[in-house]
């Protein structure tokens, strides 16, 4: 599911679970073209409720109004960053006036086309057990989609690691997730970090000889795709 060809300049509108979010994409965003806008809702109780109840479909109408109401500032295209209600917002799409897409579908996307360049399994690393789940069914559908053989899926639990996300130590955060993945990490087709806070860990992964993927890296990479060519490039 490739992102909709965007307009020059274009408006991104964001939902987010976390106030941490919103400068990571601006930062990425304004360092691949000055062409794209953002508009950022912020919205924490809709994962703490996922992560109480589930998703249950008082917590669906309320991603859809939040999503409806993101709708009305005319982005050109909606993410939700949380992959825990990430299902619930691209299957909103059909009710609201733009397309939406969850911030790790470009991640995944890129995770299968790597198991077809290399052996080993796909190591998922997930900080919050309610991501497990949409994670793992978003790269099988994707396999499925694409044709491909379905992936070797090897899980890294890093729960632990949520209560410094909390607390906002973003270092101790990333090297706790860190020091999970390493010994799951050798003959690994690639690493998928299933959070987007979940970039913290970067630094600490980077001498790893699989490839890292992070769900904003992957995202941006493929909002420039959808962009015009710039034809001064």
């Amino acid at each position: 599911m490739p992102i909709p060809p965007l307009p020059s300049p274009a408006t991104i509108g964001f939902l987010h679970t976390s106030p941490l979010h919103p400068a990571t994409f601006d930062g990425l965003l304004a360092a691949l073209t000055p062409s794209v806008h953002t508009v950022h809702v912020i919205d924490e109780s809709l994962l703490a409720e996922a992560r109480h109840a589930g998703i249950t479909p008082a917590l669906e109408a309320r991603v859809i109004k939040a999503l409806q109401d993101l709708a009305r500032q005319k982005p050109s295209l909606i993410v939700c960053t949380c992959s825990t209600i990430g299902p619930v917002a691209e299957a909103a799409s059909a009710q609201l006036s733009c397309s939406v897409i969850r911030v790790d579908r470009p991640m995944a996307e890129a995770a299968i086309r790597m198991t077809r360049q290399a052996a080993g399994p796909v190591v998922v690393a997930a900080a919050l057990a309610s991501t497990v789940e949409p994670t793992v069914a978003l790269l099988e559908s994707v396999a499925r989609a694409d044709g491909t053989p379905m992936p070797d899926i090897r899980l890294i639990p890093c729960f632990e690691s949520w209560e410094a996300f909390e607390r906002g130590n973003l270092a101790s955060y990333g090297q706790e997730i860190a020091q999970a993945i390493e010994p799951a990490a050798a003959g690994a087709s690639a690493i998928v970090l299933a959070q987007a806070s979940m970039m913290a860990a970067l630094p600490f992964l980077r001498h790893l000889r699989a490839p890292i993927l992070t769900s904003p890296a992957a995202l941006v990479a493929a909002l420039g795709d959808a962009l015009p060519a710039n034809p001064n490039g």
